[in-house]
């Protein structure tokens, strides 16, 4: 059977509102699409649906299901990408350029411009991740005409603001307790003292490159996301 324009309206505004991402809404559209060219008239063209979702999905909470797991292959998929990016800094060719930014951001703590380079690079780390993934979801949204969520939407997200959790809640106090250690080993008297030291501006450095490696990571992600068209698949 071919399903007239008001069939198709109504097919596109039940799967709407039954999936959550767009990627499973147009394969599963499409997939109907596909079935109903199989399948004869019927006075009920939502009877015809509904057989189509049970006998190819296992019914309609089946098909639910299978979105949950497609978000969780594409949140690791995700993820690996972000790991395979940051590892890549760590490796030639691009190894000499970390050296290079460790070895800026140590002279930039030395120098008297410490406080404002300080500042300029928190504002950087912190706004250029939230303004990326603005920038993703209105090219959605402008694209489709609509603000439907990406399958690819909640991994970006994870990698977004769980790195900022895991920052505070494990990075930070590590560093904290290191630092602490580190002053009462090494004998400096303050805290002031300890802070103007190598050991505690090599630290520092460390912690600034990891944030600059992740930033780095997500650009290229969401550059290649937007290059290979996935975001728009």
């Amino acid at each position: 059977m071919k399903p007239t324009a008001q069939e198709k309206q109504w097919l596109q505004e039940y799967l709407y509102q039954a999936l959550t991402y767009r990627e499973t809404y147009d394969e599963v559209y499409d997939h109907i699409l596909l079935a109903l060219e199989h399948k004869e008239a019927q006075p009920f063209f939502e009877s015809t649906v509904y057989q189509i979702i049970d006998e190819d999905f296992g019914g309609s909470i089946n098909m639910l299901n299978m979105e949950v797991d497609c978000r969780s292959a594409v949140d690791a998929e995700v993820k690996a990408q972000y790991w395979h990016n940051a590892i890549e800094w760590l490796k030639p060719p691009l190894l000499g350029y970390t050296i290079v930014i460790l070895a800026i951001i140590f002279f930039l703590q030395r120098s008297r411009y410490a406080l404002i380079a300080q500042g300029i690079f928190a504002l950087i780390v912190i706004f250029v991740p939230v303004i990326l993934i603005s920038i993703r979801s209105f090219s959605l949204g402008k694209k489709y005409g609509d603000t439907k969520a990406s399958i690819r939407d909640s991994g970006f997200r994870w990698l977004i603001y769980g790195f900022f959790i895991i920052n505070m809640v494990l990075l930070r106090p590590i560093v904290i307790l290191i630092s602490f250690i580190l002053q009462e080993m090494l004998g400096y008297p303050t805290k002031e003292a300890y802070l103007h030291s190598n050991f505690a501006l090599f630290i520092g450095t460390t912690i600034s490159m990891i944030w600059v490696i992740h930033l780095f990571s997500l650009v290229k992600l969401y550059r290649d996301e937007f290059k290979t068209g996935m975001v728009t698949s």
